[in-house]
């Protein structure tokens, strides 16, 4: 099914992508069943086409209007344009964040079981603003406050999001994820030690030796952390009395 509405996405210039989305996602939601019931996807294509349009337009006035005065800015006062690349691209980061709610609430409120649909409260600029904070503390701190960040954001989205009358919450702290980063951490001391090591001995084969094989120990690392978080956030979760568990494994997804 994939592959076939791939091939029409091509010929079609990427118009059928939004058909494909939703017919993909209907079978996806087919497919989970809680307590025997499958979800249902009620999305509409032409509306995925219509928010592409918009979003269209709102980049062309960025890219149009924003980067010329930006640029006319940049070569006046600094000779260049470096710095109008630079605040450009800044400035798309909390529209990317904006756009990554907006999607989660879209696709909520065209999910339903068993007839109730879910739904996601308005925030999407807060989410942004806020999501630019954490992801500065988070990347100034050298990621040690990356466990705060994750914690943060997931109970901004869950503590937002419904089912029918049924509001979610997200427990749990932030401590409780940060074991699940020590041997990413611990790999990135290591790194960073030698590097400053092999450096001041003007060693580059050395290390770009230790980069190879760093680098896919730190994601391996990475994806261990990604996929403890998840569980352990997963199992902090309730909507009422109801309550909710992982059993994802991280050599599993890994592998996969």
């Amino acid at each position: 099914m994939a592959f076939g509405m791939g091939i029409l996405s091509v010929l079609t210039l990427g118009f059928y992508r939004f058909w494909m989305k939703t017919r993909l996602r209907r079978y996806y939601w087919s497919s989970i069943k809680p307590g025997g019931r499958p979800l249902e996807y009620v999305g509409d294509p032409l509306e995925k086409l219509l928010g592409f349009f918009i979003a269209v337009v709102i980049l062309a006035f960025y890219i149009g209007v924003v980067n010329l005065i930006l640029m006319f800015v940049s070569f006046s006062l600094f000779d260049g344009n470096t710095v109008a690349y630079f605040v450009s691209f800044i400035g798309v980061i909390p529209l990317w964040f904006y756009a990554r709610y907006r999607a989660r609430r879209y696709v909520l409120a065209r999910t339903r079981w068993r007839g109730i649909r879910f739904g996601v409260d308005p925030g999407a600029w807060g989410y942004a603003w806020r999501a630019l904070v954490y992801w500065a503390l988070a990347l100034g701190s050298g990621t040690l406050l990356w466990p705060l960040m994750t914690h943060r954001l997931e109970k901004f989205r869950i503590d937002r999001t419904w089912y029918g009358d049924r509001q979610f919450h997200q427990g749990g702290t932030a401590r409780m994820l940060a074991k699940g980063l020590i041997p990413f951490w611990a790999l990135l001391a290591f790194f960073g030690v030698n590097v400053w090591r092999y450096w001041a001995m003007d060693d580059a084969e050395a290390l770009l030796g230790l980069a190879l094989v760093v680098a896919p120990m730190l994601g391996l690392a990475w994806g261990w952390y990604s996929v403890r978080s998840f569980r352990l956030l997963t199992a902090t979760k309730t909507a009422g009395a109801i309550g909710f568990c992982s059993q994802a494994r991280a050599p599993r997804i890994i592998g996969i």
